[in-house]
């Protein structure tokens, strides 16, 4: 996709637009230079959310693969979950077992058989093994990866039997809400020469060769690992053919 930007100046008037203006975020080559720079680009979601597990294990399921289309809350991965269904079905039974214990002091401290540290020192135990009870679900509810929103998969790093490391992602999940956008290679001149306002034009290629009028909205730059480059985002028009790279 190439998008050609003009610096602004006085104008001569425009011809009539051929489409409606896209708000987007350019950059300006050259503030009131009358410059023009084309610029190759790529179409990515606007929100990619990495996806990880929050402990580590043995992979049992990848249930998506790139290019796959999910729905919110649907299961996409998962661990091997022995262990972890063992170890919460244990720390229940031990949760179980204290607070039994503890209504039985109680009802002794009640009849003045049980002095109040032996009472306290139940209570406190139960309330430890409550929260290791806790803990075991939450390991045993995280050995699974839910998408947290519609979307399309857009990475995949771990097969099934492969050991993850938790919080390493597994999955990248392209967010649906958020719409496309246009991710633009700058130089650090360009990036600093970026102006709101900035007239530009946009075409893609899978629409043919009709082109987009445009105005800057503004600087998305980041640094990237190329010495003396960052990056900007701008919105990208709907468009059914647009497809992630």
């Amino acid at each position: 996709m190439a998008l050609a930007l003009a610096g602004c100046k006085a104008a001569q008037p425009a011809p009539a637009p051929r489409a409606e203006p896209v708000p987007v975020r350019l950059v300006r080559v050259g503030a009131d230079s009358g410059a023009m720079a084309t610029i190759t680009g790529t179409v990515r979601h606007a929100e990619e959310t990495p996806l990880a597990f929050a402990q580590p294990g043995r992979v049992r399921d990848v249930l998506v693969d790139v290019g796959d289309t999910v729905s919110a809350g649907q299961l996409l991965a998962t661990l091997e979950t022995g262990p972890a269904d063992a170890n919460a079905v244990a720390a229940a039974e031990d949760a179980r077992r204290a607070a039994l214990e503890l209504a039985r002091l109680r009802t002794l401290a009640g009849q003045g058989w049980v002095t109040r540290a032996r009472l306290e020192t139940a209570e406190a135990g139960a309330a430890a093994a409550n929260a290791r009870a806790a803990a075991a679900r939450f390991d045993q509810r995280y050995a699974r990866i839910h998408a947290p929103g519609a979307g399309v998969i857009l990475a995949r790093t771990l097969d099934p039997g492969a050991i993850a490391a938790a919080g390493s992602p597994v999955l990248t999940l392209g967010d649906a809400r958020g719409g496309l956008v246009f991710q633009l290679p700058l130089t650090d001149r360009q990036a600093a020469a970026l102006r709101p306002g900035t007239p530009a034009e946009l075409r893609l290629p899978a629409l043919g060769p009709a082109r987009s009028r445009a105005s800057c909205a503004g600087s998305a730059g980041a640094a990237t690992r190329r010495p003396g480059h960052s990056s900007a985002k701008s919105p990208c028009p709907p468009c059914p053919a647009c497809v992630q790279g």
